[in-house]
């Protein structure tokens, strides 16, 4: 019985497993735990792509709002102007668009950096 794998009686020893039965079973132990620790690997590596891309798309939807924001505040303030609104008015205001704090700063024609010939300047500053 002892080279078939199966427990066997010795005498004076009790039970033991023949060396065969145990080499094979340490041998898939092995391959089993070798094909864990790889299969780990890749799940870190995956994980570790998955946050990196998250936090790249979320910069990018940031932006895009910080962007559409200041669009919307500069729109705001050039109608204010079509309706007769000053610069002094609407310089340095600050608005709340998107949950995002945009600050606008309006210049008249020919004043601090202001470049244009007649009209305002408009530009607008976002947090995000």
């Amino acid at each position: 019985m002892a080279g078939q794998g199966r427990p066997c009686l010795s005498a004076g020893r009790g039970w033991q497993l023949s060396d065969k039965f145990t080499m094979r079973k340490s041998v898939v132990l092995l391959v089993v735990m070798i094909v864990l620790v790889v299969l780990s690997a890749f799940a870190v590596i995956a994980l570790y792509f998955m946050v990196n891309e998250a936090t790249v798309v979320e910069h990018k939807v940031r932006r895009m709002r910080g962007f559409y924001s200041a669009q919307a505040a500069i729109m705001y303030a050039q109608k204010r102007l079509e309706e007769g609104a000053t610069a002094a008015m609407l310089n340095n205001t600050i608005y709340n668009i998107n949950n995002l704090n945009v600050t606008l700063i309006v210049e008249a024609a020919g004043t601090g950096g202001c470049a244009a010939s007649s009209g305002f300047c408009v530009d607008a500053e976002v947090d995000y």
